[in-house]
């Protein structure tokens, strides 16, 4: 796919979920949009001899449907979503969409000065199953992922080539704490002068909610190296969630590298607002 016609693809599917209004929508398209923005810095030397740092800004659409369900289950639920990222990158590694570095074939395509630009955009969609409160099954999430090549090579900022990702998610609640774990698999495409190859993620956690709206947990993340030249990376995620209101919420995190090729350290948050699309209901008479 061109990085012209991704780019037609990603303005397309930003405007089709922004523009929907909340009128006379038919019953199929009801649901709710979630609007996310927010802040990613981090720092490594990702098994180079130097540090690198990454700025990273995404703006994410996303919007849930209220009658997508694929089951009889009523609580079955169908997600799409759209992210457009920016990216800073200051050190001699090159971003492979998935939070870590690409691994070039020859050490002279490695950039070391610091160059921004928008990075590649990632198309998603998920198929959500929330079994009824006293069912003892956890709370299922089957999701896929497009990185499309939209960020530029020549920069640095991108490898020039697609990725599809799968992964599964699994939660449920005991009272005010939620356990969690998923797993996936990356499929990339072959990228002239990258050493790149297919590889898999794990994620284990655990949330405890304090109040209505204040929450916080940890996680820890494994990569599967996705480059020979790179070794798998081991982080900790500690993370804090504060609900303003119904509408608006912002997650502080922090990242903590276990492993030479992993993020050394990084701070983000991200700041997200949910807009309902539904029909008013009828005046009553």
């Amino acid at each position: 796919m061109s990085r012209k016609l991704a780019w037609k693809l990603a303005i397309f599917c930003a405007l089709a979920v922004s523009a929907a209004p909340s009128h006379g929508l038919p019953r199929w398209l009801e649901g709710e949009l979630s609007l996310a923005t927010g802040i990613d810095y981090r720092e490594g030397d990702y098994g180079e001899p130097t540090d690198s740092k990454l700025l990273y800004l995404p703006f994410t659409a996303s919007y849930l449907f209220d009658h997508f369900a694929l089951t009889e289950t009523p609580n079955d639920r169908i997600e799409v979503g759209l992210t457009l990222p920016w990216l800073r990158v200051d050190g001699p590694v090159v971003p492979d969409g998935s939070g870590g570095p690409a691994d070039p074939e020859s050490g002279d395509r490695l950039p070391s000065d610091a160059r921004n630009g928008l990075g590649d955009v990632q198309v998603s969609a998920s198929y959500l199953v929330f079994p009824p409160a006293e069912s003892p099954l956890p709370a299922l999430e089957l999701s896929g992922r497009v990185k499309l090549p939209t960020g530029s090579e020549k920069k640095g900022l991108s490898t020039g080539e697609p990725a599809y990702t799968v992964r599964v998610d699994l939660y449920k609640s005991f009272g005010s704490w939620t356990p969690f774990a998923s797993g996936g698999y990356r499929i990339v495409e072959k990228a002239a002068g990258y050493d790149l190859r297919d590889a898999g993620f794990a994620s284990l956690g655990v949330v405890r909610r304090f109040t209505p709206r204040f929450s916080a947990g940890i996680f820890y993340d494994w990569w599967q190296s996705g480059s020979a030249g790179y070794g798998d990376a081991h982080e900790l995620f500690p993370y804090a969630s504060f609900q303003f209101n119904e509408r608006w919420s912002v997650s502080p995190y922090a990242v903590i590298g276990l492993s030479p090729d992993a993020t050394r350290w990084g701070l983000g948050m991200s700041l997200r607002v949910w807009i309902p699309v539904r029909n008013a209901p009828p005046p009553l008479r």
